[in-house]
């Protein structure tokens, strides 16, 4: 037993060393970072903990606390508020605020600097995002970390793609890490901006070349990865690049959301090349994988009897033909019924009902039915982030209605219990209840001051606080008294009286020995009676009180509130009206937007229907001049 005890206690201190020589050596280093915070940090740290958690309502209201502050400098609060009122979308006083920021002041921590910076890129601000992400990038106050450092310089490298400033963007370009999330970012938008920028051969093979070599293996990569493929392999294409192009497309992912447009235009480039079977191969592969509606699929159905046509498969081509003019009449078919107003109304209904959440920027996400016909021909419109945009703003009306109505049924609610309570206090006669209500109090309180006294002088009396009882032998005690003494004087009997005085004497000892004993016990008593009718006392006089107060309260209280929740149904009447007109224009103008990529789409469709024809016409127009070649030559024979 000793043993095992001596076990377990070196046991313990092993533990605890153990602990002792990881913990310790991590507490300098918590303590100095405390240290370097101060309270201005720690209330700003609050501002971020509201505004990452999009509790923007928290995040100004707080913002609002630390105007009160003077020791945090005004730059500092209108970098926080200018990026706030950007993520609430108000742009025109955020716009209006940051005019008045000076661009240069270094005292405004990078990493405000940095918040604002991400507002303006989302907004395509490209000015002011640049010149924000490069004071996050060279603020000396809380400087950035290597992360977000990086980040800066990307959002630096996009600015200047998207102003075509083709060496600034190289120059920020160079001063980022060799592989990086931001870095792929930026490699990415560089070829972009060299594409853009008519920019050789050699510069934009340079970078695909190098994506392949510096992205790391994360699905987030991979999927740039992918993206910059494509775009370089459609940039050769454009170039005539063909088999550069082709290897492009080779490197594409299976299952990449960038493997159908990839396979299709895998199977062009195969196509320019003259290799016909292989440009089939992706085609097919495309038509099984994917949906009929998908843009890729609906150009390569007519690719493949294209093909067969040049391989000389006239037979193969002609049915192929065939086939390709009715799957586009069943899909223009399909695509007029959509064009209706009623069915794209219905659509639009529908994808309002799926959708979930708050409105505003309380909402953050956009379900779309993948099942739904319409949205499926609608599946690159809806990619367009104007779209999107229309899409939510028409959802947010829809949601501030059905706020309005909840707002309009209180007030209606408000407004009946207004009239019951009016109705109640005439019916009940308030006044005149209390009235005599008060009355009653003040006969009590007489009632009670009598009581009051009689208690006073029961305190000052010998024999207090007797009993009924003892308060009748009191007084026949008192009346033996004159008795005696008048049988003394009279001398009217010959008894001895001697012996009735004793027995007096002894009957009025016990009888004050047994008052004097109980006494205390019946004076506590009194006494905890009386304060508690005090009590309650204090307590009715405090609630007549209240209840006065309350009945002139509801008396005038009530006055002019029935016409104020009228003025505020008004005013929210007037206000759903003017959002009704609003919604109307923007449920018109997506309603003509929806019919106008539709009829796009019919567009692009009757043109292919049309060259599918025009095929199968030449097709047979060659068969037919073909026999009567043949016939001809074999009449002359």
């Amino acid at each position: 037993m000793k043993l095992f005890s001596l076990l377990f206690v070196s046991i313990i201190l092993s533990v605890s060393a153990m602990a002792e020589d990881t913990a310790w050596p991590l507490l300098p280093d918590l303590a100095e970072q405390l240290h370097k915070n101060t309270v201005e940090d720690l209330q700003i740290g609050s501002f971020y903990f509201y505004y990452l958690n999009q509790d923007y309502q928290g995040a100004y209201n707080h913002l609002t606390d630390l105007r009160t502050n003077k020791q945090i400098k005004s730059a500092v609060l209108d970098v926080l508020e200018t990026t706030l009122l950007l993520a609430l979308g108000i742009e025109g006083k955020a716009l209006s605020l940051a005019q008045g920021i000076e661009q240069t002041s270094d005292s405004v921590p990078a990493q405000a600097w940095l918040y604002l910076a991400r507002r303006w890129q989302v907004i395509g601000n490209w000015p002011l995002a640049e010149q924000a992400a490069k004071n996050a990038y060279e603020s000396k106050t809380r400087p950035l970390e290597f992360i977000d450092a990086q980040e800066a310089l990307h959002i630096l490298v996009h600015c200047s793609v998207e102003l075509e400033d083709t060496r600034s963007a190289n120059n920020y370009f160079s001063m980022m890490a060799e592989r990086g999330k931001w870095t792929d970012y930026a490699r990415y938008n560089l070829l972009v901006g060299s594409i853009a920028g008519y920019a050789s051969i050699y510069e934009v093979n340079r970078h695909v070349e190098a994506a392949e070599y510096f992205f790391g293996e994360s699905e987030q990569s991979l999927a740039l990865k992918d993206r910059i493929y494509l775009l370089g392999g459609i940039y050769m294409m454009e170039e005539g690049r063909f088999r550069n192009a082709e290897v492009f497309f080779q490197q594409v992912r299976q299952d990449s959301p960038f493997e159908a447009p990839a396979l299709l235009e895998y199977g062009w480039a195969k196509l320019e090349q003259s290799r016909f079977e292989g440009a089939i191969q992706p085609w097919r592969v495309l038509q099984t994988k994917y949906e009929s509606w998908h843009p890729a699929v609906i150009e390569s159905i007519l690719a493949v009897p294209h093909t067969m046509e040049r391989m000389q498969a006239t037979t193969q081509a002609l049915y192929s033909y065939e086939a390709v003019e009715k799957r586009l009449l069943t899909m223009l078919s399909e695509l007029n019924q959509q064009q209706s107003v009623s069915s794209i109304e219905y659509w639009l209904e529908q994808w309002l009902n799926e959708q979930q959440g708050e409105w505003g920027w309380r909402r953050h996400d956009q379900v779309i039915d993948q099942e739904n016909p319409m949205s499926r021909n609608l599946m690159s419109f809806l990619a367009s982030s104007s779209v999107r945009t229309q899409l939510n703003e028409l959802y947010d009306l829809k949601r501030i209605q059905q706020d309005l109505n909840s707002q309009l049924a209180q007030l209606s609610y408000w407004q009946e219990t207004a009239h019951s309570r009016q109705q109640y206090l005439s019916s009940v006669s308030g006044d005149s209840r209390l009235q005599a209500l008060t009355k009653r109090y003040q006969a009590l309180t007489s009632v009670i001051e009598d009581l009051e006294q009689q208690w006073e002088s029961e305190q000052k009396s010998a024999l207090a606080f007797a009993t009924q009882d003892q308060k009748i032998q009191i007084e026949r005690v008192k009346k033996a008294v004159p008795l005696i003494k008048g049988l003394k004087e009279n001398n009217a009997t010959d008894v001895d009286l001697a012996a009735y005085m004793e027995r007096w004497r002894r009957a009025r000892g016990v009888l004050v020995w047994q008052m004097l004993e109980e006494r205390p016990q019946r004076q506590r008593l009194a006494n905890n009676d009386m304060w508690q009718l005090r009590q309650q006392l204090a307590l009715l006089e405090t609630q007549l009180n209240h209840s006065q107060m309350a009945l002139a309260a509801s008396v005038t209280s009530w006055q002019g509130f029935v016409a104020r929740i009228d003025e505020s149904k008004q005013k929210i009447e007037n206000l759903q009206q003017s959002i009704s007109q609003l919604e109307q224009r923007l449920q018109q103008q997506i309603v003509a937007n929806v019919q106008s990529d539709l009829q796009k789409q019919e567009l692009k469709l009757t043109h292919y229907l049309a060259e599918a024809r025009l095929a199968l016409a030449r097709l047979y127009d060659d068969h037919l001049q073909q026999k009567i070649i043949t016939a001809s030559v074999g009449g002359e024979l």
